[in-house]
């Protein structure tokens, strides 16, 4: 049986809740224990075992962890606007919703994106161990990638890609 409400005083210590104006929200918590927020929600402590401590169905907004810990995308929605999780510990992309607006993974430990959204507007790989573009989408849909350069990296996968930035190490 769920205990809806140990799942909410999770959210509510580990999270912000905000809608697109700045006023707070409540989740919604499902029969399964998922958590529903309309609007955005930013993680406000570290995590100690690197992974989100409720499972999120959907964030219709952005989903914020910068600096958290993470060093995997377990319990990450099914449905999220925005993904902004930079300087963290993930190596892999496994768990990424598979529609998302904006995806902000610099300063990870990527090496490649596997597991990462099949469409997506906007990618910021910054400053990832990246070895192989494997994973980027590769639909009609055209996106916009930052990464930094290496030069063992193939960048003809990137053909696909509308807008393009490389920066140096």
């Amino acid at each position: 049986m769920v205990d809806i409400e140990k799942i909410r005083h999770l959210v509510k210590t580990y999270f912000t809740l905000r809608d697109q104006n700045g006023q707070d929200v409540e989740p919604e918590i499902n029969p399964d224990g998922s958590v529903v927020v309309y609007g955005s929600a930013y993680l406000t402590k570290s995590l100690t075992d690197g992974k989100l401590p409720v499972k999120f169905n959907i964030v219709d907004g952005i989903l914020g962890a910068p600096r958290a810990g993470l060093t995997s995308l377990e319990n990450f929605p099914d449905m999220c606007h925005n993904l902004w999780i930079p300087k963290n510990k993930i190596k892999s992309l496994h768990g990424c919703p598979p529609y998302l607006n904006e995806l902000d993974v610099q300063y990870n430990l990527l090496e490649n994106f596997q597991g990462g959204p099949q469409v997506v507007n906007k990618i910021i790989a910054y400053n990832n161990p990246l070895k192989s573009l494997v994973g980027l989408p590769s639909g009609e849909e055209p996106y916009s990638i930052g990464i930094s350069f290496n030069k063992e990296l193939p960048l003809l996968r990137l053909l696909t890609a509308e807008h393009i930035a490389i920066a140096e190490p």
